[in-house]
């Protein structure tokens, strides 16, 4: 279970309030050593300060923040292993919150090119802003574009609830230029989520192979992205190369 395999030490992360928190003792400070008694005050700080197959607890609260994930982690929100689509959401989550945060389009959570492992468990994920026109805008993503020539591979998305983003729910891709080589993703698994209120897919599985989305609800948004032929849907799986034919394979839903 990727869960138990990427444990090691754990770090926890408070927003500040003590406010129903579960797993930390003090308020957040980012000077702290991440310890339940002495937590981290975001998750992005938490990430850095961590090593490879730690853990990472993030408390009950709202974080705005833009997180990029660099390295194997096993990323637990509050309510990770309950189910998102049938647990209570009206207290007691992770909240990462991008209503307040300024700047350019954005992703809440990006898994960085060439990480192999990670598991993102039990948190809400909302208001995050993008065109989607370059692909920004999601609320987890793994994309390869360009230039890049590694994926992220190994992934469990699990237990999430998102909702109100600007462009996919949950977005696992990739682009190359004309004459380079496809770079694909595999070993995903995208489980118990619930996805609402984006304005493309609920999941895009664009060039990933061996992978599984398997029990989440998505509620498909009443207004679409600027492509509405291709646009509100719950699942889509594509293969899409500028220079060769590409092929999806074993990929369960």
């Amino acid at each position: 279970v990727l869960q138990t395999a990427l444990a090691q030490t754990t770090h926890y992360v408070n927003d500040g309030s003590m406010a129903g928190d579960m797993f930390t003792a003090a308020v957040g400070n980012n000077g702290n050593p991440g310890t339940s008694a002495l937590p981290f005050l975001t998750l992005s700080h938490a990430i850095f300060m961590a090593s490879a197959n730690d853990t990472i607890q993030v408390d009950v609260g709202t974080y705005p923040e833009k997180v990029i994930i660099t390295k194997s982690l096993y990323i637990r929100g509050a309510k990770y292993g309950q189910d998102a689509r049938t647990r209570s959401k009206i207290s007691g989550e992770s909240i990462l919150d991008g209503s307040t945060i300024p700047g350019a389009p954005y992703d809440a959570i990006k898994i960085a090119n060439g990480v192999n492992g990670v598991c993102i468990d039990g948190f809400e994920i909302a208001y995050y802003n993008g065109s989607g026109l370059n692909g920004d805008g999601n609320g987890i993503s793994s994309y390869c574009m360009g230039g890049n020539t590694l994926g992220a591979n190994n992934v469990m998305i699990q237990n999430n609830y998102i909702h109100d983003i600007a462009y996919n729910g949950i977005m696992i891709g990739s682009q190359n230029y004309v004459g380079a080589s496809m770079v694909m993703q595999s070993g995903y698994t995208i489980q118990f989520n619930k996805i609402s209120g984006y304005t493309y897919a609920g999941i895009e599985l664009t060039n990933t192979v061996s992978s599984q989305v398997l029990e989440n609800e998505l509620d498909a948004p009443t207004s679409l992205f600027n492509d509405p032929g291709d646009a509100g849907v719950g699942i889509e799986i594509a293969a899409r190369s500028r220079a060769r034919a590409a092929n999806v394979t074993a990929i369960t839903v």
